[in-house]
C-alpha cells in the first residue's frame, strides 16, 4: 500500500489495514525547550524512535495517536510544569502509540490492546544552567544527568520515573511518571521541567533554590514499548538504529510533534521543483551593483513526498555549497542580495532524503558607471529593469539574468 503519513492533531486518528504485513514508524514528541538569560536556546529531549513489521489476516482497524511537542502542550502524556517565577522550566512531549482500542495512552483498554508506543522527551529545567530533558527511549527512558539529583529519571517498561529531589522548601514538589503519563516539575525558585509521556513516563525535574543558585532539573524521557504483536526495535536519539524524525529541523533549540508513517520502507521521491525563474532585478540610479531580485519557483509540496525544501548556493571558488535557508514544503520563493551564482533548490522528503534537484546559474555582469550615465534614444535613463527567461528544472543557463530588457525609463 501507499505510505500513510499521520501527524499531530490533538486528538485519535484511525486507518484500517488490510490483510498483509506493514511497516511503522513512530517518533514520540520531543519536550519543550527554552531560552536562557544568556539568550541561549536549550534543545529538550528528543522523542523516541520505534520502527515495527505488523502482520494481519483481517481487515483491522488501528487507532493512532501521535504526541505532541511540549510547546503543544505535551499532548498525550507529557508532564506539567509549575507557573514560571525566574526563568520557566517547560513541559515533557507526549508519547505516540498505536492500539487496537481507541483513546489515550493512559487508558488501561488502551494499554491492553497496545501495539506500539514511542516515548515523548523530557522538558528543560528553569534556570540560568542549561539543563535539557532526558530523551524519549529506548526501552528505557533517557535523562539528562544521572548524577544530578535534580534530573527527573527515564521511564522503564514497569515503573515510570523517579522523580527528582532537591533542597528547595517550595510546594509542590516533582512528581514520578506514571503508565502513558509523564510526572510534573516540581516548583522553586528555578522550576523543574516536565517528564516525558510514554508507555512508562519520566520523572518530573525538581525546583531550585535561589541562593545558593541551583536551576530546576530536566524532565526525564518516557519509554517506548513494543508489543507481542510486532518485530521490531526502539530506539533513542544517538543511540544505533536511530532514524531522524523528518519534521525535525537541523538547528537546535526547535521542539517536534510526534509522527507516524505507515507503509513500505521505499519511500517515493518528491518532484523537483519548476519554473525555476528569476522573476526581475534593478539596477537603480547611482547604484554600480543589482539590488536584491526574487528566485521563484513551483514546488511538488505533496504531504505524503515532502517535508521541506533546502536552498543552497555554490561557492564556485571552494567548489562547495553552503546551505542558505530551509523552507516549508509551500514555499515558492525567496529574496537574495547577491544575484551572482548557481542556486539550487532540493525537495527533502518525508524520510529526509534528498529527491528531486532544480539548480539555476545566474551570471550578472558587474555595472563599473552609474546607470545614470546611460543613454535611451538620447535621453538620460533613470532606471533599467531586467528580467530573466524561465529556466526549466535542472537547466542550467549561462548569462540568463540579462539577455533581455524588459522596460527603460527615462528621465522625467
Amino acid at each position: 500500500m501507499a505510505n500513510q503519513i499521520f501527524y499531530y492533531t490533538g486528538g485519535v486518528q484511525s486507518i484500517e489495514l488490510l490483510p498483509g504485513t506493514h511497516t511503522i514508524r513512530a517518533w514520540g514528541g520531543s519536550g519543550e525547550f527554552r531560552v536562557d538569560t544568556q539568550g541561549t536556546a536549550t534543545s529538550a529531549g528528543t522523542g523516541g524512535y520505534v520502527r515495527v513489521n505488523y502482520s494481519v489476516h483481517t481487515p483491522t482497524t488501528v487507532y493512532v495517536v501521535v504526541g505532541g511537542s511540549g510547546q503543544r502542550g505535551g499532548y498525550n502524556g507529557g508532564g506539567n510544569v509549575p507557573g514560571s517565577i525566574l526563568v520557566g522550566p517547560k513541559r515533557g512531549g507526549g508519547a505516540t502509540h498505536l492500539s487496537l482500542a481507541s483513546g489515550l495512552l493512559s487508558n488501561s483498554s488502551v494499554r491492553s490492546n497496545i501495539i506500539l508506543a514511542a516515548g515523548g522527551g523530557g522538558g528543560c529545567g528553569g534556570g540560568i544552567a542549561n539543563y535539557g530533558g532526558g530523551d524519549g527511549g529506548g526501552l528505557i527512558g533517557g535523562v539528562t544527568s544521572s548524577n544530578n539529583p535534580r534530573h527527573g529519571k527515564g521511564g522503564t517498561q514497569s515503573e515510570g520515573g523517579a522523580a527528582g529531589v532537591s533542597s528547595s522548601m517550595l510546594t509542590p514538589r516533582a512528581t514520578a511518571g506514571s503508565a502513558g503519563q509523564g510526572g510534573n516539575g516540581g516548583n522553586g525558585s528555578y522550576e523543574g521541567g516536565g517528564g516525558g509521556g510514554g508507555w512508562f513516563g519520566g520523572g518530573g525535574g525538581d525546583g531550585g533554590r535561589l541562593i545558593p543558585a541551583e536551576a530546576g532539573g530536566g524532565g526525564g524521557g518516557g519509554s517506548s514499548h513494543l508489543s507481542n504483536r510486532v518485530s521490531g526495535i526502539t530506539s533513542m536519539f544517538g543511540a544505533p538504529n536511530y532514524v531522524r524524525n523528518p519534521l525535525m529541523p537541523t538547528i537546535g533549540g526547535i521542539s517536534t510533534n510526534g509522527l507516524v508513517i505507515i507503509g513500505n520502507l521505499n519511500f517515493p521521491r518528491p518532484n523537483a521543483p519548476t519554473d525555476l525563474e528569476v522573476t526581475e532585478l534593478w539596477y537603480a540610479e547611482h547604484e554600480k551593483g543589482p539590488a536584491p531580485f526574487t528566485l521563484r519557483w513551483k514546488p511538488d509540496n505533496s504531504p505524503t513526498l515532502m517535508s521541506q525544501q533546502i536552498f543552497y548556493k555554490e561557492d564556485m571558488t571552494a567548489h562547495k555549497e553552503d546551505m542558505i535557508a530551509h523552507v516549508s514544503r509551500a514555499t515558492s520563493s525567496i529574496a537574495l542580495n547577491s544575484p551572482s551564482g548557481l542556486y539550487t533548490v532540493k525537495s527533502v522528503g518525508v524520510d529526509g532524503v534528498i529527491g528531486g534537484v532544480a539548480s539555476i546559474n545566474i551570471i550578472v555582469p558587474a555595472f563599473d558607471y552609474s546607470v545614470e550615465s546611460l543613454k535611451f534614444n538620447g535621453q538620460e535613463v533613470k532606471e533599467v529593469r531586467y528580467y530573466g527567461p524561465t529556466i526549466r528544472a535542472g537547466v542550467i543557463a549561462e548569462n540568463a539574468l540579462v539577455n533581455k530588457i524588459k522596460r527603460i525609463r527615462t528621465q522625467e
